[in-house]
């Protein structure tokens, strides 16, 4: 029998959950408005979907490149959502006609890279951006701080709210059983040793599931803070250099590419030990000139060798994609012919000597490989999402428009969590606690 902590997740039980935080934070009383909605195209992601549509006038669906599914799209253009071609943007979006006020769901700080876009959305529309992420939520901080923020546009981040915390645990402990996945269906796990590159709430939980899984875990960490908070918990915390003169698995899970002591495909190549490498946000932003070197098309697909009789069809031919027979070696009967296969999701830098260099799923996150699910808990943080929204249509700012706003900025005295934020547990609790 299946014993779970929680029910599984029928989509009713979620739907009825989200018309409930609509209800309740009066997100239905938004008005003609219309959503640009930035997210991973997940089919598990569908009752939040409809709780949106249940809401804005119109609806634009940009999907995130690592996760677009066809059946997913297809359903949201039934319900009347327009789907738009994430490798287009910005220049699908400026042609477009919105209503007055435009409410912009954001994941990574998508939009907060082309602030001219930005700029001219600000002149002709109310703009309230609400962000998922840490990494957007420092984004979207510099845009405000550059010339292209013109004081008007409102934006919400619940990257540091209570309810995003069951996400991140989650999300760290699917990477680290996504690699492992990987690696013993193909290979076996090569190495006893790890670094994770950042002790944000996701690097925490890789640390801890890797310490888990008996390996010896270091963390790489430049905030003190956290630094010290990684040797609370009884990790070594060590120099970037230090951490790619070791090799093994790394775990890059800073977000900070682009800043200048981030991480960069020469540190990389660089690395004097064999290194198995795993990007927990996308590449471009783990590893800061990933886009300009072009690092993947360096890279070739990794081959495994495996004989006739471990396939289950029984010719080479049979399905098996990829496989190639290697010339010179025995057919027979009493030798069965040895055969390479491309391994999906793991390739190697190409070099003829040297420390091996392997990247996973092309340096996307890979618990995408495997859906990326969270279960029911992913449902607090897009309760988040629309709870913020909320309170960003209300035309009440507990700040004056001097910061990005949080969930807990709009908070009861005798609480230290946001209302909406005691409010989604409460309901959250009711439908999956009871």
């Amino acid at each position: 029998m299946l014993h779970t902590a929680l029910p599984l997740n029928p989509p009713n039980l979620a739907e009825a959950f989200f018309r409930k935080v609509v209800s309740e934070t009066s997100l239905d009383g938004v008005g003609e408005a219309t959503a640009i909605v930035f997210a991973h195209g997940f089919k598990s992601g569908l009752p939040y979907f409809k709780a949106l549509a249940s809401c804005f006038k119109e609806v634009y669906f940009v999907p995130k490149k690592s996760s677009r599914d066809e059946w997913l799209e297809s359903v949201l253009r039934k319900l009347g959502w327009k789907v738009l071609d994430p490798f287009g943007v910005p220049d699908n979006l400026a042609g477009l006609s919105f209503q007055k006020k435009v409410f912009v769901f954001d994941v990574g700080g998508k939009l907060a890279e082309y602030p001219h876009f930005l700029r001219q959305l600000q002149e002709a529309h109310e703009v309230f951006v609400i962000e998922d992420t840490e990494n957007g939520h420092q984004k979207y901080e510099a845009f405000r701080h550059s010339e292209g923020f013109d004081g008007t546009m409102r934006v919400a981040s619940v990257a540091r709210s209570i309810l995003k915390d069951p996400e991140d645990y989650w999300t760290g402990r699917g990477i680290v059983e996504a690699v492992e996945t990987l690696l013993r269906l193909h290979h076996g796990m090569l190495y006893n040793r790890a670094t994770v590159f950042g002790y944000g709430k996701i690097g925490r939980s890789i640390a801890h599931a890797l310490r888990e899984k008996r390996l010896t875990v270091q963390v790489v960490e430049i905030d003190r803070t956290r630094a010290v908070l990684a040797r609370c918990h009884g990790f070594d915390v060590v120099e970037k250099s230090a951490a790619f003169e070791e090799g093994g698995f790394l775990f890059l899970a800073t977000g900070s590419g682009k800043k200048p002591k981030g991480i960069k495909v020469k540190d990389l190549v660089a690395a004097k030990g064999d290194s198995i490498v795993t990007c927990v946000t996308s590449p471009d932003d783990e590893i800061g000139d990933w886009e300009e070197e072009d690092f993947m098309s360096q890279c070739r697909p990794i081959e495994t060798y495996e004989t006739l009789t471990d396939l289950s069809n029984d010719s080479a031919s049979g399905g098996l994609a990829g496989v190639q027979s290697i010339e010179g070696l025995g057919s027979s009967e009493e030798s069965p012919k040895l055969l390479t296969a491309r391994t999906p999701h793991l390739h190697e830098f190409a070099r003829e000597t040297g420390p091996r260099l392997i990247i996973v799923n092309e340096g996307r996150p890979p618990n995408f490989i495997y859906g990326a699910s969270c279960g029911p808990y992913i449902f607090l943080v897009q309760a988040a999402l629309l709870a913020a929204a909320a309170r960003l249509g209300s035309d009440i700012s507990p700040l004056g428009g001097d910061r990005i706003e949080e969930l807990s900025d709009w908070t009861d005295n005798d609480s230290k969590y946001g209302k909406d934020e005691d409010l989604i547990f409460k309901l959250w609790g009711e439908k999956w606690i009871g």
